[in-house]
């Protein structure tokens, strides 16, 4: 990290500061580009108090019985990110071609979801056992549009719905950052959802209550019920019929964990181009899918742990002078192919209800 004077880093200090809240406790402040980016400090910090009762509590005490209601505001965190005056952090999120490393934000989206789970589920009892919260799924991430390294970027994020044992957080990427949002600041949304389960039965338990206040939290907290309802009736009848395509499409359209990656573990990725649209000469799509198996040599298995899908385009921004821009069409060649071809296509094509991504 640069070397600046005493003043102004402790100016810089007070920026940067994460509203993650801990009783009887002073303001947490990071140290973003030295150690660790923003948002896994402020998970770090969030967690440290959850942590230390998780260690302190006995499985054998009592689980939480009396259930809070809490607001969207409650739970709501953000994290700036001062990419203009800090080069340091600058260069965590900068890739070769200097472009932003999308990967490093999606894991500080993750991050940063799990610290707002925590912080909505946290009650002021510490006899009661704590809740074991893990990522259930992810749904379809819009990309708005490019980001930059160059410019300050904000990550905000609060719980949307709550059902019993469930909840729904929306993440929002915003860039640049002013006192006044535009719509157009908004870059990237996606919404996480998470699970609470019992650390000792690990069964699912129940989570505090959500109490929308405002129109528009009154409005995404409807969309997260209907999404939640839509899924549970795509479930039962994708258990009453196996072979039923409209339950593959929607439930291939989230990032579902089916199996946990262990450190240690051999990964093998295997990605190919499932299909690409050309209709929009200058901004084509690629779409793509990449399986993430975990795999154990000495047992000669492999699982599947998820499946991703990507859908690319390109800038015409970047266009070479005298650069052929002609997108391939991608052909099935066996019927397997062109199976998962039909079921990718219509996933990425399917109409929710009105209002939803």
């Amino acid at each position: 990290m640069e070397g600046t004077s005493g003043e102004s880093e402790t100016q810089r200090k007070k920026e940067l500061t994460v509203n993650v809240p801990v009783p009887e406790e002073k303001p947490f402040t990071l140290w973003p580009g030295k150690y660790h980016s923003p948002v896994t400090a402020a998970l770090w910090h969030a967690s440290s108090s959850f942590a230390q009762r998780a260690r302190n509590v006995s499985m054998d005490s009592p689980a939480q019985i009396t259930l809070q209601s809490k607001t969207p505001e409650e739970n709501r965190t953000s994290v700036v990110y001062k990419f203009s005056s800090d080069t340091s952090l600058r260069e965590e999120y900068r890739n070769p071609w200097n472009l932003f490393r999308i990967g490093k934000l999606l894991e500080d989206l993750d991050a940063l979801a799990g610290t707002i789970a925590v912080k909505h589920c946290s009650d002021s009892d510490h006899t009661t056992r704590p809740l074991l919260l893990v990522t259930a799924s992810v749904d379809k991430i819009s990309t708005k549009k490019r980001l930059r390294v160059d410019v300050d970027l904000e990550l905000a994020g609060s719980v949307t719905w709550v059902g019993r044992s469930s909840m729904e957080i929306r993440m929002e990427v915003i860039q640049p950052v002013r006192e006044l949002r535009e719509k157009d600041d908004v870059a990237l949304i996606a919404n996480f959802t998470f699970v609470a389960r019992d650390w000792r039965t690990q069964k699912a338990a129940p989570v505090n209550h959500l109490v929308p206040q405002t129109e528009e939290e009154k409005q995404l907290f409807a969309m997260g019920a209907a999404r939640d309802a839509h899924r549970k009736k795509l479930r039962m009848g994708n258990q009453l019929s196996s072979t039923s395509p409209f339950a593959k499409e929607y439930n291939d359209r989230l990032t579902q964990i089916l199996r946990e990656v262990d450190v240690g573990d051999f990964v093998r990725l295997k990605s190919c181009v499932l299909y690409t649209e050309t209709e929009n000469v200058e901004q084509p799509r690629i779409h793509v899918e990449v399986i993430a198996h975990v795999t154990q040599p000495e047992l000669k298995s492999s699982e599947v742990s998820n499946t991703f899908y990507f859908t690319f385009s390109l800038d015409p921004e970047c266009q070479a002078p005298g650069v052929d821009r002609t997108v391939r069409r991608v052909l099935p060649a066996t019927e397997e192919e062109a199976r998962t071809y039909l079921a990718r296509y219509k996933a990425d094509h399917i109409v929710l209800p009105s209002g939803q991504m």
